[in-house]
């Protein structure tokens, strides 16, 4: 077992994890380095954006598995000095390899003032093994690493509505975030509205959000998010208000999500360029579908859907 004594950040004892967390990508200069600069513009970029929160690490939006422990401890820390309490920092936890390594690094994590750590579902078994299995290894990964508070990302690993209820019981996790295009919202929502210790759940899928929220779900989060966290925070706010516009604007935003889903983290970079000063496309993948970029048609594109965004959301101002 990895044990640690460790004081959390004081925002990490107070506030609720709810609201808009986009998932921030990894900057990278031209060479491959983290750009420590252009992730403080991201910072500030999505605070002024009004979030509630960061998610900074996770694996296919922030390429957590293409950096080092040594390199995921120093985004850490650079995000939650930059944050300086403004709002909330969720990283991720776990990020495959031996248990013992991965809670070691997951006690290093918690130290440097983050909310939670973020634990993806396919981390701790295949998607094919039995869900006994998963539990299983989640539940070794709890004992490992002590009074650290968690959040659950689906991922390709589907998490079922009676696995959410078991999650709940655990009383170490904070929220639920469930994946793209997955299955069983209003399940799981129920799984998780009954659980004796609170756990908040968060849909990454835009198409959905507005009834998602009017379900209950307490975040927003994914790939339309980190692009356009502007919409996203307009819809939490006054979206039950205006349930027409936030109706049309879901179904904007879902263009978005679904051009962007296949060909993230390049195509996330893509979309930031006009917006973070200095920021690069550069991904260390080698091959596979995280090299893949937008066609300049559809990069066009999604500039145009941006564009509209923003037009509809200067015609309903926040109140």
């Amino acid at each position: 077992r990895v044990h640690g004594d460790f004081t959390l950040f004081p925002f990490a004892m107070s506030a609720s994890i709810e609201g808009v967390w986009p998932q921030v990508v990894t900057p990278f200069s031209k060479t491959g380095a983290i750009d420590l600069e252009a992730l403080d513009r991201l910072v500030e970029w999505y605070i002024s954006a009004g979030v509630s929160g960061l998610m900074i690490l996770l694996e296919k939006s922030g390429e957590a598995n293409q950096c080092s422990d040594p390199e995921r401890l120093e985004v850490t820390q650079r995000v939650v000095t930059k944050v300086a309490g403004r709002i909330g920092v969720i990283c991720g936890g776990a990020f495959g390899g031996p248990m013992e390594q991965c809670a070691k690094l997951a006690v290093s994590l918690s130290k440097l003032g983050v909310a939670a750590l973020a634990l993806e579902s396919s981390h701790f078994s295949l998607a094919a093994d039995p869900e006994s299995k998963w539990k299983a290894n989640m539940e070794l990964f709890l004992l490992m690493v002590p009074r650290v508070r968690f959040v659950l990302v689906e991922t390709s690993r589907p998490v079922s509505a009676e696995t959410l209820a078991w999650v709940a019981t655990t009383g170490r996790f904070d929220a639920f975030v469930e994946g793209p295009q997955s299955s069983g919202l209003e399940a799981k929502a129920a799984a998780l509205s009954g659980a004796t210790t609170p756990v908040s759940m968060f849909t990454s899928e835009s198409a959905v959000a507005a009834r998602a929220l009017a379900l209950g779900v307490k975040g927003l989060t994914g790939f339309a998010v980190a692009v356009e966290p502007h919409a996203h925070v307009w819809l939490v706010r006054h979206g039950e208000r205006f349930e027409d516009f936030a109706r049309q604007l879901c179904e904007l935003l879902a263009i978005l999500d679904s051009g962007l889903e296949p060909k993230a983290p390049v195509a996330l970079k893509q979309s930031l360029l006009p917006r973070i000063e200095s920021l690069t496309t550069f991904v260390r993948a080698k091959v596979g579908p995280a090299r893949l970029s937008l066609t300049d048609r559809e990069l066009r594109a999604l500039t145009a859907l941006l564009a509209i965004s923003a037009a509809w959301l200067e015609a309903h101002p926040m109140p």
